[in-house]
């Protein structure tokens, strides 16, 4: 394990219940865990749609991490001198990029 950084990615479950209501809040236009769903069983009889189900899945991911960022840093009550911007919060989860490439519907 790094020095310094965290071993594991935990996401609050505040964060989550704040990214499915936006979610849920522009699912006239899309509701991306649906997309996920829909997506990933249309892949079971035709293989072409998991890309895309993989996609969704992605953005997702993202959402959720960027999220994340908002409570634990933005929000958070904890003074700093400078604020940790998004591309350094990433930088010392090292674990997202891991769980970024080991993405799958399975």
């Amino acid at each position: 394990m790094r020095k310094g950084k965290r071993s594991h990615f935990n996401i609050g479950p505040e964060s989550k219940i704040k990214l499915d209501k936006a979610i849920d809040l522009c699912d006239e236009v899309q509701n991306l865990r649906e997309a996920i769903h829909q997506y990933y069983i249309k892949s079971e009889t035709h293989p072409h749609y998991a890309e895309r189900a993989l996609n969704y899945l992605r953005r997702y991911f993202f959402l959720l991490v960027v999220s994340q960022y908002i409570q634990e840093v933005l929000m958070s009550e904890e003074k700093r001198e400078e604020t940790i911007t998004l591309s350094g919060w990433l930088e010392s989860r090292y674990e997202l990029q891991f769980l970024e490439k080991n993405l799958a519907l399975q």
